[in-house]
This record gives C-alpha cells, sequence and structure tokens, in this order.
C-alpha cells in the first residue's frame, strides 16, 4: 500500500523529501523514493543488516504533522468524515484547523 500512497506523492516536483516512519523502512520503497530523486527520511527499523542513513532533525519535524493530525481527530466531523461532498468535508477540516490554531494562541502565554 505504501508503494501506491508513494507514486503520487512522488510525481510532485515542490516534494524534495518523503518522511516515513519504521514502518516503511525497506529497499524497495528507499529505491522508488531515490529513483524519483527525492530523500528518504525514514528511520532503519533494529533488525535492518545494514542501517540506512536519515536526517534525524527532518524526522523529528514529522512529529508537528502527527500532533496536528491527532488534534483533528478529535473534531467528530472531521474524524468520521459524515459529509458526502469533498467540499463540506474541507470546510470541516478547515473549520477544526482554525479552532486548533486559536487555541495555540489564546494557550500561548
Amino acid at each position: 500500500m505504501g508503494e501506491e500512497l508513494l507514486a503520487e506523492v512522488l510525481t510532485r516536483e515542490e516534494i524534495k523529501a518523503v518522511g516515513g516512519d519504521r514502518a516503511y523502512d525497506s529497499d524497495a520503497i528507499r529505491r522508488l523514493i531515490a529513483a524519483a530523486g527525492k530523500e528518504a527520511v525514514i528511520p532503519p527499523r533494529s533488525n535492518r543488516r545494514q542501517p540506512a542513513d536519515y536526517d534525524k532533525e527532518k524526522y523529528k519535524q514529522r512529529n508537528k504533522a502527527e500532533r496536528l493530525f491527532c488534534k483533528l481527530k478529535g473534531y467528530r466531523a472531521v474524524a468520521t468524515r459524515y459529509d458526502q461532498l469533498a467540499t463540506m468535508f474541507l470546510g470541516g477540516v478547515l473549520a477544526a484547523l482554525l479552532a486548533v490554531s486559536l487555541k495555540c494562541i489564546v494557550s500561548t502565554p
């Protein structure tokens, strides 16, 4: 499934690096990313015989996106996707993003 998702992502020129967790650490996925001229930011599995290098600082930035998605899932309309139209769902996601960002601004000392 990961290779199918990557095929679409790798066609975008503005993407320079592709991040993922250890579950995506396979030679096939790394070859696919390298063939597209992108950088693989995937930590190696602990049982890998030849651990691959990755940019640890870029990998840490992935955590911010993970936390954002976790906060968005707290909004029922986003988590369950009851909307039939994509535009309505996008509106719900944008409203949830606005609410999350306002909470961050208000709670910052």
